[in-house]
């Protein structure tokens, strides 16, 4: 979801050029570490993760994080790929790993990785250098089946505005259930966070480079220099996921198709939209905060647009995440209306109950206004919300 650019132009330092590596490697990524990755994933992180240890993340952040944590304590190969601008055709790519040196070489290390100040300020540095748009490069499309998709793999969307990323942090393929996915994410701007539980909500069919996806191995070539491995060649590649004729034909929406091919089971509906309508709550509640801290901050001085603090506390992505949420809704409803089976038919209308049931659920108060989630989805789709931390409270809400 983020875009940042500090790419760093040189980063190896001719001063350290005989620092010891961020940590040294003395395993290589196979199909049974990542099945020990799958398991780290679903038995120790937690949605409170990055919050417990106080590391700030976007999105991006939270999946590229995870993997160098691991990697770092398993003394596994760690890369990722930074760009020079922000338009992957054109940008000049560097593939930085556990390897490289910086300024965090001259920092001391510790057995813990929370404690590890060198790793910590090269984590920093992926942090500032990694988005949705560059992931892309570090990744590969993997097959929709139980054995490929588990813990550890992960969405990624594309967006000309907006992109995002959500890692898979549980599944219950084998049990009735009404969430085959547990989906954790973060967002913009980055901040010291709980992760998000997010439903599994996907319409469209992923852009090429984009969807279920998992890490490529860092492996070095003939020369000693690290490398990912080729898509082609990593463990369970395929494209399926791009195949529209398919997807359309059984399924029209791409999570469905996805879960039936995984459990060969349809996904719940009603489930679904409970899902939808906790995650639009949570994200209203947790933007309570951020705009009564700008308030506080931006109505004393005022807060200039091209400023930190401006950045910090304006939610020009936040709110088009909202929408798009609401969007994809009423995009569901609509396809599903418009369908020739009956099955359609039947989904909309429990999908329609579900929404309708949550309108009057009181969700956040401004003042002595009580705001219901049928009122905020009718401020958010006539966009009448502010993302200005300049703007009153109540301008912020859209009253």
């Amino acid at each position: 979801m983020k875009i940042k650019f500090l790419f760093l132009s040189m980063l190896v330092f001719s001063s350290l050029s005989h620092a010891e590596p961020i940590w040294k490697v003395e395993q290589n990524w196979s199909l049974d570490w990542e099945k020990k990755y799958s398991v780290w994933i679903s038995e120790v992180v937690s949605t409170d993760f990055y919050l417990k240890y106080k590391i700030a993340t976007d999105c991006a952040d939270a999946i590229v994080g995870l993997r160098w944590i691991f990697a770092r304590e398993n003394h596994l190969p760690a890369a990722a790929t930074f760009l020079s601008s922000r338009d992957p055709r054109s940008a000049r790519q560097t593939l930085f790993t556990q390897d490289d040196e910086g300024p965090w070489s001259r920092l001391p290390k510790a057995e813990k990785w929370n404690e590890d100040r060198r790793f910590l300020s090269a984590l920093r540095n992926v942090f500032n250098n990694v988005f949705t748009k560059s992931i892309p490069f570090d990744t590969y499309p993997i097959a929709l089946t139980a054995e490929m998709v588990t813990p550890g793999s992960f969405y990624t969307q594309d967006g000309e505005d907006m992109g995002h990323v959500q890692l898979i942090a549980r599944t219950n393929w084998m049990q009735s259930s009404d969430e085959p996915f547990t989906l954790y994410a973060s967002t913009v701007p980055s901040a010291v966070r709980e992760l998000f539980h997010e439903p599994l909500l996907i319409t469209s069919i992923p852009e090429p480079g984009f969807g279920i996806m998992r890490f490529r191995w860092p492996v070095k070539n003939s020369s000693g220099k690290w490398e990912l491995t080729p898509s082609e060649q990593m463990p369970g590649y395929s494209l399926d996921q791009y195949n529209a004729f398919e997807i359309n034909r059984r399924d029209g929406f791409f999570d469905d198709y996805l879960i039936r091919r995984v459990t060969g089971s349809p996904y719940n509906y009603k489930a679904k939209v409970r899902n939808l309508i906790r995650l639009l709550k949570e994200k209203w509640q947790n933007r309570i905060s951020i705009v009564e801290e700008g308030f506080a901050k931006c109505s004393v001085r005022g807060c200039p647009p091209e400023s930190a603090i401006y950045d910090d506390h304006s939610t020009p992505s936040r709110d088009k995440n909202i929408l798009y949420f609401i969007a994809t809704f009423n995009g569901m409803i609509s396809s599903l209306q418009n369908g020739l089976s009956q099955d359609d038919l039947y989904k909309a209308q429990v999908a329609e109950s579900e929404w309708r049931r949550a309108r009057n659920d009181e969700v956040l108060s401004v003042g002595s206004r009580k705001l219901s989630f049928g009122e905020l989805v009718e401020i958010w789709t006539a966009k009448k919300y502010s993302t200005d931390p300049n703007d009153s409270i109540q301008k912020r809400w859209g009253l």
